[in-house]
């Protein structure tokens, strides 16, 4: 699994974007406009396919349409990324119920099993 922090979620933005689309531009920060970049539709969706890709998550798609900056790109990782987390640690703790509620219910049946031999 190929993930960045949160910390480096602008600088692979940066990179990505400089190293796939034909610009001058060789500083990008957070409030540079895509459309300052030039980039349509069809690049913004790449980009994000690009990121998801590197950072192993998954940006929705009405957010991708909503982007208009960097910062919004960065905005957009960053929460998936957190939702990510959330997912995880939903699952783990879903995980740990599950199985203290068997270890509860097998001690429960060898209890009774003893008492009706």
């Amino acid at each position: 699994m190929n993930t960045v922090s949160m910390m480096g979620f602008d600088k692979l933005v940066s990179q990505l974007i400089l190293g796939n689309l034909a610009t001058d531009i060789d500083i990008i920060q957070s409030d540079t406009l895509l459309s300052e970049l030039n980039m349509d539709s069809l690049e913004k969706l790449s980009l994000a396919v690009s990121l998801e890709e590197s950072c192993d998550l998954e940006l929705p798609d009405a957010e991708i349409d909503e982007l208009e900056s960097v910062g919004d790109i960065v905005e957009c990782l960053e929460r998936a990324s957190v939702l990510k987390q959330k997912k995880r640690l939903s699952k783990r703790l879903s995980r740990a119920r599950f199985s203290s509620g068997l270890t509860r219910q097998s001690k429960a049946v060898t209890h009774m099993s003893l008492k009706t031999v």
